[in-house]
């Protein structure tokens, strides 16, 4: 009977043992634990991701000096200062990031690519709800390049069918086009980008992009050209009455094409290019319209612009050209061509040195003994710091003849 109840004292302090062995463990080890457990619950949601420390709180756990990589995607590296999630209510409070900067090295179509697929393959990762302050983020094309894309102190909430986001400072190829508002869910991503309002009820442009077909489009709505020009900080020979509006849509090809393409349409009013007065009646009325195709290869920074074509009065030049993006400024070349009727040009040399009436009149008779056309060849080099300075060079080829009776 004694031997009995030695026994069973036995197994009693054998569990006690156990038992304060195991709560010593846990009170020394549990920083290593805690960050050996972040480890091993994102290897399965697609996450590759190391920790300092972490830290047992009253209801808490924090895990601090996150390293993190989206596995498949490895352009992308995510550095969090410190993760917080609250065990009382687990399932229902998302985990708390703090100080989370996202490194972005890529083209945005391999990026974009390699993203997809990862939302794909991981759908827990994608659903997990989470808050996070004092975000950045920085793109750039290759490791020794100036970001393109730069975001910072940036606030993400979590809602009942994705993410909302808030931020402060947002930067495109070095100019300033925050602050700016974004919501993003399973199926489609939004924003609002105030361009330096910061009122985004009155933001002057807005961006879309559909998941499911892979396209997106950025709207521009009527602003102040002057107004605009100051704050992407470019020099426009245009009154300070001119505006413009504009559209752009382009979208993604099939997985492992590495271009983006697109069309781009803009209405200038109250501007049209200076010309001579001789030409009042080729270029007349007070709007300008540009619209053009671009494609966007492994470098963000350039722009290839393809059958491009420039529209004010009856004057019409088509063309192409390039767009390249430098750290405080963009550097335009096109070449353009178009095809003036000697018979539109006669009308309106005379109108400038006669007057409407009767210019119109005898141009009007003059034009129709004339046929032909004047060709012009145009080349344009422009910095967007001094666009008034911008250099043109025009070739005219003059096909002008009389039409006999």
């Amino acid at each position: 009977m004694l031997l009995q109840m030695s026994r069973k004292k036995l197994v009693w302090i054998s569990v006690l043992l156990v038992l304060v062995i195991g709560c010593l463990t846990l009170l020394l080890f549990r920083g290593p634990i805690i960050c050996a457990a972040a480890t091993a619950l994102a290897k399965p949601r697609g996450i590759a991701l190391v920790a300092e420390r972490g830290k047992l709180g009253f209801g808490t756990v924090e895990v601090i000096g996150i390293q993190a990589n989206l596995i498949g995607v490895p352009g992308v590296t995510v550095s969090i200062s410190q993760a917080r999630l609250q065990l009382i209510s687990i399932k229902s409070s998302p985990i708390e990031l703090r100080g989370m900067t996202i490194d972005v090295v890529g083209s945005p179509a391999t990026i974009i690519d390699d993203a997809e697929r990862w939302a794909r393959d991981h759908p827990a990762a994608v659903a997990f709800a989470f808050a996070a302050t004092d975000v950045s983020i920085y793109w750039r094309n290759t490791e020794p390049d100036r970001p393109w894309l730069t975001i910072t102190k940036a606030t993400v909430t979590p809602n009942q069918s994705g993410f909302s986001a808030a931020v402060e400072t947002a930067g495109l190829f070095g100019v300033s086009v925050g602050p700016m508002a974004a919501t993003w869910t399973p199926e489609h991503i939004t924003a609002k980008l105030g361009l330096g309002d910061t009122d985004l009820s009155r933001a002057l442009a807005s961006a879309n992009y559909e998941r499911a077909s892979r396209k997106a489009s950025i709207q521009l709505n009527s602003s102040s050209i002057g107004t605009l020009a100051t704050i992407v900080g470019v020099s426009v020979p245009a009154g300070k009455n001119a505006s413009i509006e504009g559209f752009a849509e382009f979208g993604l090809g099939p997985e492992s094409n590495t271009k983006i393409s697109g069309r781009l349409s803009a209405k200038l009013r109250g501007f049209v290019p200076p010309h001579p007065k001789e030409l009042d009646g080729i270029l007349f009325g007070d709007y300008t319209g540009f619209e053009t195709g671009f494609v966007i290869s492994t470098d963000p920074a350039t722009l290839t612009l393809t059958e491009s074509r420039i529209e004010a009065g009856s004057f019409v030049l088509t063309g192409a050209g390039t767009v390249t993006f430098q750290d405080t400024h963009a550097n335009i070349a096109m070449r353009l061509s178009g095809n003036i009727p000697c018979s539109l040009l006669t009308r309106s040399v005379a109108m400038a040195h006669l007057g409407i009436p009767a210019g119109g009149l005898l141009g009007g008779i003059a034009a129709t003994a004339i046929g032909g056309s004047v060709k012009v060849d145009m080349s344009l080099a422009a910095d967007t710091r001094r666009l008034s300075a911008a250099q043109l060079n025009q070739n005219l080829s003059f096909g002008c003849k009389l039409r006999l009776p």
